[in-house]
């Protein structure tokens, strides 16, 4: 139903562009409360587990541009992932039920491996959804905040671009973009996804 919600908003905005020229109407009126909104908005996506911030990213494009939006995602899933990261280092069990199902952090749990964890963060940054890793890498794991700060900003930028430009694609209805973008997704995925088998095959070979 969530899914449902959050893409047929988009769908609307992208087939209504009114909402989003009033939008850029705004924003150009105070750039900078623009963009901090936008900023403060993917941090709480990223806290509060069970929202998604996704389809609102072809938006922003379309108001900052994709180069803009890129930065600014980074800047937002890099801060809300460290937020995500003290709360569950540091909170509660019962503040922390609040935030993000605990169940859903187990599977990490051996994904994690104590070999090249630097390496493996960042890549499973650039794989895994910001939230629940982020979560699960405050429980699972005794990282300290500076690398593990490090391994997310890292891990994070491959895709913040790809977002931004595929959102700015599919705004603009540009199909050639669009399929060029996508395929670059898959690609970089699968580049990542075999680095990490082979990083995490390293890992326990040597233990």
């Amino acid at each position: 139903m969530t899914l449902v919600i959050y893409f047929g908003a988009f769908a609307w905005l992208i087939l209504d562009p009114r909402l989003t020229t009033y939008l850029a109407g705004i924003i150009a009126a105070n750039f900078f409360m623009g963009t901090l909104a936008y900023v403060v908005l993917m941090v709480i996506a990223t806290v509060v587990a069970p929202l998604s911030f996704l389809p609102l990213i072809a938006v922003a494009a379309a108001i900052f541009g994709p180069f803009l939006t890129g930065i600014l995602n980074v800047i937002g899933w890099w801060l809300g992932a460290l937020l995500a990261f003290y709360i569950a280092r540091y909170a509660a069990k019962p503040i922390l039920e609040k935030f993000i199902a605990l169940d859903a952090i187990k599977k990490y749990e051996n994904k994690i491996p104590k070999q090249n964890e630097f390496w493996v963060i960042v890549l499973l940054r650039a794989l895994v959804p910001v939230d629940i890793l982020s979560y699960a890498l405050g429980i699972l794991t005794m990282l300290q905040w500076r690398p593990h700060a490090l391994a997310t900003l890292i891990g994070i930028v491959p895709f913040a671009f790809i977002y931004a430009y595929g959102g700015s694609a599919i705004f603009a209805r540009n199909v050639w973009q669009i399929s060029l973008i996508v395929t670059l997704g898959i690609v970089v995925f699968l580049i990542l996804r075999g680095i990490l088998h082979f990083t995490k095959k390293d890992g326990k070979e040597e233990n």
